[in-house]
Formats: C-alpha cells, structure tokens, sequence
C-alpha cells in the first residue's frame, strides 16, 4: 500500500507544481496570515486493514514570498473513535509538510493512545492530498481501570484529502474566495 501512495504523490507532484507556480505569487504577498478551515477525508491503514475518517483540519500560516509556516489542528471521527492532531507546518510553494502530536481516544479494544503524526503533502490551490503518518509513543491507562486486555492504537499510514477556505486575516492585498478558483 505505501509504494502505491508514494507513487500517486510523486506523479501528482509535477501538476500540483505547475498549477501553483504561476498564480501563487501573483496573489500572495510576504507577510500575509492565513486561516483556513475546511473537512478532511482519510483511507488509513492498520493491521492490514482499511479505516475511513472523516473530520475538519484548520490551519493559521504566514506567508514569506513562497514560503509558509504555521500550525494546524485536526479532529477526525475513524473507525468509532476520535483521532486528535495538532503542530507545525511548513511549505515551500506545492510542497509541504506537517509534523506534530496525535491523540487516539479509548474503544473496548482500544486503549487512548498519543503519538507523533508527520504528514508530507501537496497542495492545489484549496486542494490538499498528504500521506499521513502516525506512531504511537504512548498511552493513558489507570490502574484501576480493570480492562487490561485493551492494547493500544498501533501506528497508522493514510491518504488525506482535505478541501480548506482560506481566509486573509492580514495581508497587503485583500484576497477573496474567488481569487483561489
């Protein structure tokens, strides 16, 4: 599986750059911040098997000529059980990528399980597609809870489509919604 997600990234990498080249410097300027919002879809795997996810990503970057920095913050429902993520991102034009903290909440099988996430992506214009990674480095068990038998959520491996609105809080040029279709 991750030899074919590696290969759709790589494939996609030269249009996601083409499509940015040209109109990404046109319309943004060196300091300008940015929120975006917008929901997320994941195919993450597992034990060898698929999970589907759903859930919302936001985003606040700054913006130097075509680099960016930032932080985001993910909460996403998969396979009856929230996923929580959140830290840093940096971008370069199309490319990207994210890396901070994950939390996976508590199932019968499951114990709550906090991890690293990295996510390299790339970026279309409101469009994102990253290949998401996640490793667990701990988790939250009393020892009064009595469900020993629970383990915890293993380290995961996912495509993630995210469609974000931006939003110009601060910038030379005000931007619209318009500007990025």
């Amino acid at each position: 599986m991750f030899k074919h997600l590696l290969v759709i990234l790589l494939l996609l990498a030269p249009a996601a750059h083409a499509a940015r080249r040209d109109t990404v410097t046109d319309w943004i300027a060196s300091g300008d911040h940015w929120l975006s919002v917008g929901p997320m879809l994941s195919v993450t795997g597992r034990s060898g098997n698929a999970h589907l996810g759903l859930g919302v990503e936001v985003t606040y970057n700054i913006v130097d000529k075509l680099l960016a920095t930032g932080i985001f913050t993910q909460a996403q429902w998969t396979s009856g059980h929230a996923r929580l993520a959140g830290g840093f991102q940096l971008s370069a034009g199309p490319f990207g990528f994210e890396f901070g903290a994950q939390h996976e909440t508590g199932t019968r099988e499951y114990l709550p399980t906090t991890g690293i996430h990295f996510a390299p992506y790339l970026t279309f214009g409101m469009v994102s597609l990253a290949l998401r990674f996640g490793s667990p480095i701990g988790t939250w068990e009393s020892s009064s809870d009595g469900e020993s038998g629970r383990k915890r959520h293993g380290s995961e491996m996912g495509l993630v489509l995210t469609l974000k609105a931006p939003l110009q809080l601060k910038g030379s040029r005000k931007t619209n919604l318009l500007d990025f279709l």
